[in-house]
């Protein structure tokens, strides 16, 4: 699906940052197919991002070599959980500069804006 997107042009190809997980290792397909299993089986409901998303974020990753943005990480950390979120650290852009830092300040405040919400809705504040 992704290459059929890049194909219509729906999406820029980026340059490749690292070697594709699945011309290093014989046993990157078969997690390639094992995560792509618990992608289709995740729920979705109410989220801004879909399967499409995450399976796109995998193939950058495993197909690609293509750095991963900070929210394709974060969602493959919401349906594949922290521990494989976590570990890629070394495949996601980098901010730099003045903009990247401003970036990164919206993105904390962001985050503790949703985990007040969250905190609320729990105690039925809201």
């Amino acid at each position: 699906m992704a290459a059929r997107m890049r194909a219509a042009g729906r999406t820029d190809k980026t340059q490749k940052a690292f070697t594709p997980l699945l011309d290093v290792s014989k046993k990157a397909a078969d997690d390639l197919t094992t995560l792509n299993k618990v992608i289709a089986n995740h729920d979705f409901m109410g989220k801004i991002y879909t399967q499409a998303n995450a399976h796109e974020a995998l193939a950058k990753l495993y197909e690609y070599g293509e750095l991963l943005t900070k929210g394709e990480v974060e969602l493959l950390r919401d349906v594949l959980g922290h521990d494989f979120a976590n570990a890629l650290t070394k495949f996601t852009v980098k901010e730099v500069g003045a903009a990247g830092q401003a970036a990164a300040v919206g993105s904390k405040v962001l985050k503790g804006l949703a985990a007040t919400s969250r905190t609320a809705m729990t105690k039925g504040e809201l």
